[in-house]
């Protein structure tokens, strides 16, 4: 078994897509085997990621739950490693996993007022950072009404990728970075527990929330 994360947008804003939600409601149901313990959800206005234990890749998942998949607008599934399946296909995520060898995968969730052109200004310059000071390749892969989730790729310690982060976003943006060793960082500590997931996304995300 090993660590899967599902990136899911809606059509309309997340409260009016019960129908879509609702049939993630399953997934409990369905064999321990594809989905075990420790789903945890962090949701913005359209759209949420769900992380969970599973033995079959990223594609055989998807082709699995099917039409389920069909209810959201778009979505990604990957395993933090080199493996990823994604809708439309061959859309951001999946491209970012392309050639990239031995480079070690962190992911930033933000979230943020979607009419504040700054803090797009904001995630730019951020990415222009990484990729000029630590070599790193650095994607948004999806956007949501009020956020977006970055993936990065790069040959440093992660604290070291988290501190270049958290220079550029401080308090500009709320966000969690969640590192190859499913490690939350924030300014002052590590959280590296099943439980500590749920608990970095109210104290660092300040408005994501658990479902």
């Amino acid at each position: 078994m090993a660590t899967r994360y599902l990136y899911l947008r809606t059509k309309l804003a997340l409260e009016h897509s019960s129908e879509a939600v609702s049939s993630l409601g399953a997934l409990a149901d369905y064999s321990p085997d594809v989905f075990g313990i420790g789903k945890f959800r962090l949701v913005w206005q359209d759209g949420m990621v769900v992380r969970f234990e599973s033995s079959q890749t990223p594609k055989a998942i998807c082709h699995w739950l099917g039409p389920k998949l069909s209810k959201f607008e778009a979505w990604a599934c990957h395993d933090g490693l080199s493996r990823c399946h994604d809708f439309p296909l061959g859309a951001q995520a999946s491209t970012f996993f392309e050639g990239l060898g031995s480079k070690s995968v962190s992911q930033l969730f933000l979230q943020y007022n979607k009419d504040d052109f700054r803090q797009e200004q904001l995630i730019e310059r951020l990415k222009s950072t990484l990729e000029f000071n630590a070599k790193a390749k650095c994607r948004s892969v999806v956007d949501f009404r009020n956020g977006k989730i970055v993936l990065i790729a790069a040959n440093e310690p992660s604290r070291i990728t988290f501190n270049r982060c958290h220079a550029c976003l401080r308090d500009e943006v709320r966000y969690v970075f969640l590192d190859g060793g499913r490690v939350c960082h924030s300014a002052r500590d590590l959280i590296e527990d099943e439980d500590a997931w749920t608990q970095m996304v109210f104290s660092v995300g300040r408005g994501f929330g658990t479902a």
